[in-house]
This record gives C-alpha cells, sequence and structure tokens, in this order.
C-alpha cells in the first residue's frame, strides 16, 4: 500500500491540496484498465467532474457483473 506509513490526515491534506494520487499502475495490473479508468474518475481534480456516490455504485456494480461474467478465472477478482 502506497501511504502505510504516512498519517492519514497528511495524505488526505496532500490528496486534497496538492493533488497526490498514487500510482494507478498498480490498480490497472491487478483490477484491469476499466476498474483504472473508475478510479481515476472518482480522484479527479476537479471535484464537479467526479462521479456521484450513485454514478459510483452503478459503474463500480455494472464493472463486477462484467467481472463475473468472464470465462477466463485470472480476470475473475470478484468472489
Amino acid at each position: 500500500r502506497p501511504f502505510d506509513r504516512v498519517p492519514a490526515d497528511v495524505v488526505a491534506d496532500k490528496a486534497a491540496h496538492s493533488g497526490l494520487r498514487p500510482s494507478i499502475e498498480p490498480i490497472k495490473m491487478s483490477l484491469g484498465s476499466e476498474f483504472a479508468a473508475i478510479t481515476e474518475s472518482a480522484w479527479h481534480a476537479d471535484s464537479a467532474r467526479r462521479p456521484s456516490a450513485n454514478e459510483l455504485v452503478d459503474q463500480l456494480e455494472a464493472w463486477g457483473k462484467n467481472v463475473k461474467d468472464r470465462k477466463d478465472p485470472k480476470n475473475c477478482v470478484v468472489s
């Protein structure tokens, strides 16, 4: 985990005021580009361009359904 040794309030401050975000590559490698895109949209610097909580739920549910429907077990990260 990229910020394990940093206090949560410091991480939150850096994310809010400095645009600090962890690398998206590990997320893309482990969960795929679709999940990474959802994550990046939630991290958008302009809060008006971030999805609402309801939109995120819809996107994540659709992503989870797509993962479960895939035949390749290595891509099935949702149980």
